[in-house]
Protein backbone atom coordinates (compact mmCIF):
# COMPACT_ATOMS: atom_id res chain seq x y z
CA UNK A 1 0.00 0.00 0.00
CA UNK A 2 1.58 3.25 -1.17
CA UNK A 3 1.05 6.47 0.80
CA UNK A 4 1.61 10.05 -0.18
CA UNK A 5 3.94 10.86 2.70
CA UNK A 6 3.86 14.62 2.14
CA UNK A 7 0.08 14.75 2.60
CA UNK A 8 -0.28 12.31 5.51
CA UNK A 9 -2.07 13.86 8.48
CA UNK A 10 -1.56 12.89 12.09
CA UNK A 11 -3.63 9.80 12.90
CA UNK A 12 -6.27 9.99 15.59
CA UNK A 13 -4.39 7.22 17.43
CA UNK A 14 -1.36 9.50 17.88
CA UNK A 15 -3.54 12.37 19.11
CA UNK A 16 -5.35 10.06 21.53
CA UNK A 17 -2.08 8.56 22.72
CA UNK A 18 -0.64 11.98 23.59
CA UNK A 19 -3.85 12.85 25.44
CA UNK A 20 -3.51 9.64 27.45
CA UNK A 21 0.12 10.51 28.22
CA UNK A 22 -0.87 13.98 29.45
CA UNK A 23 -3.63 12.47 31.62
CA UNK A 24 -1.11 9.98 33.04
CA UNK A 25 1.33 12.83 33.68
CA UNK A 26 -1.35 14.81 35.55
CA UNK A 27 -2.29 11.80 37.67
CA UNK A 28 1.39 11.27 38.46
CA UNK A 29 1.81 14.87 39.62
CA UNK A 30 -1.26 14.69 41.87
CA UNK A 31 -0.32 11.29 43.25
CA UNK A 32 3.23 12.45 44.00
CA UNK A 33 1.94 15.48 45.89
CA UNK A 34 -0.16 13.27 48.17
CA UNK A 35 2.23 10.35 48.51
CA UNK A 36 5.58 12.05 48.91
CA UNK A 37 4.54 15.00 51.10
CA UNK A 38 7.52 14.60 53.46
CA UNK A 39 10.03 14.54 50.58
CA UNK A 40 8.49 17.57 48.86
CA UNK A 41 10.27 19.78 51.41
CA UNK A 42 13.63 18.43 50.22
CA UNK A 43 15.29 20.63 47.59
CA UNK A 44 16.99 17.62 45.98
CA UNK A 45 13.67 15.82 45.58
CA UNK A 46 12.08 18.88 44.02
CA UNK A 47 14.95 19.32 41.55
CA UNK A 48 14.84 15.66 40.47
CA UNK A 49 11.03 15.74 40.24
CA UNK A 50 11.18 18.91 38.14
CA UNK A 51 13.74 17.42 35.73
CA UNK A 52 11.64 14.26 35.33
CA UNK A 53 8.51 16.32 34.68
CA UNK A 54 10.21 18.52 32.09
CA UNK A 55 11.67 15.45 30.32
CA UNK A 56 8.29 13.68 30.30
CA UNK A 57 6.48 16.69 28.83
CA UNK A 58 9.31 17.26 26.33
CA UNK A 59 8.95 13.67 25.10
CA UNK A 60 5.19 14.03 24.74
CA UNK A 61 5.60 17.20 22.66
CA UNK A 62 8.21 15.54 20.46
CA UNK A 63 5.87 12.58 19.97
CA UNK A 64 3.15 15.06 18.96
CA UNK A 65 5.59 16.50 16.39
CA UNK A 66 6.16 13.06 14.88
CA UNK A 67 9.65 12.43 16.23
CA UNK A 68 10.15 8.68 16.06
CA UNK A 69 13.10 8.79 18.48
CA UNK A 70 10.77 10.23 21.16
CA UNK A 71 8.27 7.41 20.66
CA UNK A 72 11.02 4.80 20.96
CA UNK A 73 12.60 6.56 23.95
CA UNK A 74 9.25 6.58 25.73
CA UNK A 75 8.83 2.86 25.04
CA UNK A 76 12.31 2.06 26.41
CA UNK A 77 11.77 4.19 29.53
CA UNK A 78 8.38 2.58 30.08
CA UNK A 79 9.87 -0.92 29.89
CA UNK A 80 12.77 0.05 32.17
CA UNK A 81 10.33 1.64 34.64
CA UNK A 82 8.04 -1.38 35.01
CA UNK A 83 10.17 -3.06 37.73
CA UNK A 84 10.12 0.19 39.71
CA UNK A 85 6.36 0.45 39.43
CA UNK A 86 5.93 -3.16 40.48
CA UNK A 87 8.30 -2.78 43.44
CA UNK A 88 6.29 0.21 44.73
CA UNK A 89 2.92 -1.54 44.56
CA UNK A 90 3.15 -3.73 47.71
CA UNK A 91 4.20 -0.86 49.99
CA UNK A 92 1.67 1.49 48.43
CA UNK A 93 -1.10 -1.06 48.90
CA UNK A 94 -0.34 -1.10 52.64
CA UNK A 95 0.24 2.62 53.21
CA UNK A 96 -1.29 4.53 50.30
CA UNK A 97 -4.06 2.48 48.74
CA UNK A 98 -5.25 5.25 46.43
CA UNK A 99 -1.69 5.93 45.29
CA UNK A 100 -1.38 2.24 44.38
CA UNK A 101 -4.64 2.46 42.46
CA UNK A 102 -3.44 5.56 40.59
CA UNK A 103 -0.12 3.83 39.89
CA UNK A 104 -2.00 1.00 38.17
CA UNK A 105 -4.10 3.56 36.26
CA UNK A 106 -0.91 5.33 35.12
CA UNK A 107 0.63 2.06 33.96
CA UNK A 108 -2.54 1.25 32.05
CA UNK A 109 -2.71 4.70 30.43
CA UNK A 110 0.96 4.61 29.40
CA UNK A 111 0.67 1.06 28.04
CA UNK A 112 -2.49 2.02 26.12
CA UNK A 113 -0.76 5.09 24.69
CA UNK A 114 2.19 3.00 23.57
CA UNK A 115 -0.12 0.50 21.88
CA UNK A 116 -1.72 3.39 19.98
CA UNK A 117 1.67 4.87 19.09
CA UNK A 118 2.92 1.61 17.63
CA UNK A 119 -0.17 0.71 15.61
CA UNK A 120 0.35 0.47 11.86
CA UNK A 121 -1.23 3.84 11.01
CA UNK A 122 0.79 5.58 13.71
CA UNK A 123 4.03 3.94 12.63
CA UNK A 124 3.37 4.95 9.02
CA UNK A 125 2.81 8.54 10.13
CA UNK A 126 6.05 8.63 12.13
CA UNK A 127 7.91 7.26 9.10
CA UNK A 128 6.25 9.85 6.85
CA UNK A 129 7.41 12.62 9.18
CA UNK A 130 10.97 11.38 8.90
CA UNK A 131 10.71 11.20 5.10
CA UNK A 132 9.29 14.74 4.93
CA UNK A 133 12.17 16.03 7.07
CA UNK A 134 14.75 14.33 4.86
CA UNK A 135 13.04 15.63 1.72
CA UNK A 136 13.03 19.16 3.14
CA UNK A 137 16.73 18.88 3.99
CA UNK A 138 17.48 17.61 0.47
CA UNK A 139 15.55 20.44 -1.18
CA UNK A 140 17.29 23.05 0.97
CA UNK A 141 20.90 21.88 1.42
CA UNK A 142 23.13 23.75 3.81
CA UNK A 143 20.21 25.33 5.66
CA UNK A 144 19.45 22.45 7.97
CA UNK A 145 16.11 22.23 6.22
CA UNK A 146 15.15 25.75 7.22
CA UNK A 147 13.57 27.58 4.34
CA UNK A 148 14.53 31.23 4.27
CA UNK A 149 17.69 30.84 6.36
CA UNK A 150 20.17 33.70 6.25
CA UNK A 151 22.92 33.33 3.61
CA UNK A 152 25.62 32.73 6.24
CA UNK A 153 23.85 29.46 7.15
CA UNK A 154 24.31 28.10 3.63
CA UNK A 155 27.40 25.89 3.43
CA UNK A 156 27.82 26.87 -0.23
CA UNK A 157 28.53 30.52 0.65
CA UNK A 158 31.83 29.52 2.30
CA UNK A 159 33.47 28.45 -0.94
CA UNK A 160 36.70 30.21 -1.81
Amino acid sequence: MEHNHSQMTKPLDVSNATKLLFISFSIGILTSMFTFTSQIESLGFLIVAFIICVWYVFLIFKIMQGKNWARITFLVLFILGIPGYISLLPSFLQTHFYSALFLVVQLTLNASALILLFKKTSSEWFISQKIMLRRRDTLNPGTGGLIGSPPWCDSHSYRL
